[in-house]
């Protein structure tokens, strides 16, 4: 009797998985062989001697819990644009509205499709929070405005309620003292004291304000007795509001059972998602009756709401590599052929190489001819070659992407750091001896100019012809500025003549196409000479005690 064939078996992980693809451990050979080529091996001495791995297959589990986000307000006025509840039942409210979310197959629907039109498909998504703005509730409930009580206002503090006060200008008297009479009720006139006529004896005059009324509307409330509450606006409710959006909090875990733990090592310090984002490895979703059927292999969290269950095939393997008399062992992972745990076999490639660097970086007679046998290694002859033509940091960057493995980071920056400095001492001593020979120059020129009557006539003439001393003081800064870049040119011929040898044999141009290599710390210390001389001796001259 024959057994019929189970439809998921091409679904289970294989208990030995199939070989790795011969063409990806070619493929790292390659880069290794573009490595090593021009710095001290051969590519040709670079074998692979062995594969020790296989193409792992292995199940992981994205599990999804719907956790609300809500957001408080209170808004004035009695509202009614969501569902209305006591304010003590919000928390039972949330709970129903995420039980009902929860079930609902369009929510469920909207999930998944969220996570599966990721570049990852889910894969490796843990600890991730993915906002769900279309399923939303908003949840209101009304209460009396707490600041005026439900009134929506509260009585005048000028008037008490009572709408008017009394009047502030006659002080509820109705009339204020005559200006005529000045409050006695008669005035002096040639027969004798008469009858004001303006108060008619009487001493006041009616009060301009409250017209004699002796109250006044208060000016506070308007006469309307209250002031209206701002919390409210003066309706005296309330809407205090929840409104809740739906996240779908995720985790992530893989069954590691019959996985090498560097494997594992790698999965977790690399993430799923890029694995699968960069496609180093296969991922399969599985849904629907596949994934009811592998049910077994899914490590679904507690309390998820729902779970996504992945095939997975990745190749990792260790390779045995032959590098003329050395081996080194690296690892590969995934279909891009990722190399891991690389061994430092540049360092020790270039280490001749390195040490001739670091003594030419000591300065010496033989500089050159160490930082010429240094260069006979390509990545350090790239160095060398580029901090004439950029500055440091980009070369650190041009090394390290040109040299993805086997080259250690100190390595690398105690490269750049010996290149720099021998470069920098080849051509100090000459840049030096320019730059004490261009500030005696200057000196000289600025004693004859400023204290032998050269400033003094320029000055005179520039009078005659109607310029103001603006223009004796732009001649002065035209001097310190052609004196400076004199210097300048100066140091950098002159380093230029001293790295004549060493750029011609770095190969970067030939003849008298050199580049003018950068004047450096010499240029700096002019600098501040030219303009320091020319400050003294204005001085001295007396031309600074004008200001």
């Amino acid at each position: 009797m024959s057994v019929p064939p189970d439809p998921h078996a091409s679904l289970r992980p294989p208990e030995q998985g199939g070989p790795v693809d011969p063409a990806l451990a070619e493929g790292a050979i390659a880069r290794i062989r573009k490595q090593v080529q021009g710095n001290g091996l051969k590519p040709s001495a670079v074998e692979l001697r062995g594969v020790a791995g296989q193409v792992y297959g292995f199940f992981a589990t994205t599990s999804v819990k719907l956790v609300p986000s809500v957001k408080e307000g209170r808004r004035a006025g009695r509202h009614s644009d969501g569902q209305i509840i006591q304010p003590h039942q919000i928390d039972t409210a949330i709970q129903d509205f995420i039980g009902r979310v929860a079930s609902d197959r369009g929510v469920l629907a909207l999930v998944q499709e969220t996570v599966l039109s990721r570049p990852d498909h889910g894969f490796g998504v843990g600890g991730e929070t993915i906002p769900l703005p279309q399923v939303a509730r908003n949840f209101i409930a009304h209460e009396a405005c707490p600041a005026c009580r439900g009134a929506g206002g509260t009585p005048c503090h000028n008037c008490h309620g009572q709408m008017r006060i009394t009047c502030y200008r006659c002080h509820g008297q109705g009339g204020i003292p005559c200006v005529t009479c000045s409050g006695r009720g008669q005035i002096l006139t040639p027969q004798g004291p008469v009858t004001c006529h303006n108060c008619h004896g009487r001493g006041l005059s009616q009060c301009p304000v409250c017209m004699g009324q002796r109250m006044i509307t208060c000016p506070e409330c308007a006469g309307q007795g209250r002031r209206v509450c701002e919390s409210c606006q003066g309706q005296g409710w309330m809407t205090h509001n929840w409104s809740v959006t739906l996240n779908a909090q995720t985790s992530f875990r893989i069954r590691t059972r019959g996985l090498p733990p560097a494997m594992v090592a790698l999965i977790e310090r690399v993430g799923g998602a890029r694995l699968a984002a960069d496609q180093h490895a296969k991922i399969t979703p599985l849904l629907g009756r596949d994934m009811e059927s592998m049910r077994e292999f899914a490590d679904v969290e507690r309390g998820a709401s729902l779970w996504f269950l992945y095939q997975a095939e990745m190749p990792f393997a260790e390779l045995d590599i032959a590098m003329g008399k050395a081996t080194i062992r690296p690892r590969l992972a995934g279909f891009r052929a990722r190399m891991v745990d690389v061994p430092d076999f540049m360092d020790a490639l270039l280490k001749p190489g390195t040490d001739n660097l670091h003594d030419a970086a000591q300065g010496g007679a033989g500089a050159a001819q160490m930082i010429l046998a240094s260069a006979r290694y390509r990545a350090l002859g790239d160095v060398l070659r580029g901090l004439i033509r950029m500055p440091p940091r980009r070369v650190m960057k041009a090394l390290m992407d040109s040299y993805p493995l086997g080259l250690s980071d100190a390595t690398a920056r105690a490269i750049l750091k010996d290149a720099s400095t021998a470069l920098s001492r080849l051509s100090l001593w000459p840049r030096t001896m320019v730059t004490a020979g261009a500030l005696a120059v200057s000196f000289m020129v600025d004693a004859a100019f400023y204290l032998y009557g050269g400033r003094s006539w320029l000055s005179a003439t520039l009078a005659q012809n109607g310029y103001g001393p603006a223009m004796a003081w732009m001649a002065d800064l035209l001097l310190i500025l052609l004196l400076g870049l004199g210097g300048i040119h100066a140091i950098r011929v002159m380093a230029r003549r001293s790295l004549r040898t060493v750029l011609e044999g770095l190969g970067i141009v030939a003849g008298g196409n050199l580049p003018l290599p950068r004047p450096g710390a010499p240029g700096l210390w002019l600098w501040g000479g030219v303009i320091a001389m020319a400050l003294v001796f204005a001085f001295i001259s007396g031309i600074l005690a004008l200001f």
